[in-house]
């Protein structure tokens, strides 16, 4: 699991398997099931969640889908038509959405310019109020499983990772520094106090 800024130590790319699953939890399920029933096509990204945002916007958008793209359109037989990215949406939860953000920002970019729209949902844009322990306790859900040592263990590692800084919340000093222009967000998200 660790990392050297972006890169894992051992120089992998690791890509979750499928959706966020809880043992019995199920979150996605239901929206996949209303894809499929409206007839709209869907492709979930599963995305190195220890890397930071700005890393992950432009893999997606460099590698991920200039090679999509060369699959369903050029590559693939018979061809998608009419060919998905001239008109696609992006949905991100959670951390996800701050990714959608960062791909946002890259107005310039070509896909970017084809896309139709986008949708966060329960994104941490002001930081996440548990982060801060993961650094001083690791994260419950894994520190079983290096076993006695586990939290000690899983705080090095998560230390290791971009992402999770990103997630911390905006300090008091830093808020003044700039409080007249989070409160007057142009795209609406005040932040007030």
């Amino acid at each position: 699991m660790q990392a050297h800024g972006d890169e894992d130590y051992e120089q992998r790319y690791v890509v979750p398997e499928s959706c966020v699953d809880f043992l019995v939890l199920r979150p996605y399920e239901g929206f996949i099931e209303w894809c499929q029933n409206n007839w709209l096509d869907l492709f979930i990204f599963g995305w190195d969640w220890r890397r930071g945002t700005e890393a992950t916007a432009d893999f997606f958008l460099d590698k991920f889908l200039p090679k999509f793209e060369s699959r369903v359109s050029k590559g693939s037989s018979p061809k998608c038509s009419p060919p998905p990215l001239n008109n696609f949406w992006l949905i991100g939860h959670s951390f996800g959405g701050s990714v959608i953000k960062q791909i946002l920002n890259r107005s310039d970019h070509k896909y970017v310019k084809k896309m139709t729209g986008a949708i966060s949902v329960a994104t941490p844009f002001y930081g996440y109020g548990s982060q801060v322990h993961r650094y001083f306790k690791g994260d419950l859900l894994v520190n079983w499983t290096k076993g006695r040592y586990g939290a000690g263990e899983i705080t090095k590692a998560l230390s290791t990772m971009p992402a999770g800084y990103e997630l911390l919340f905006l300090d008091q000093a830093a808020y003044n520094e700039r409080k007249a222009e989070l409160a007057a967000d142009p795209e609406g998200y005040n932040l007030t106090d």
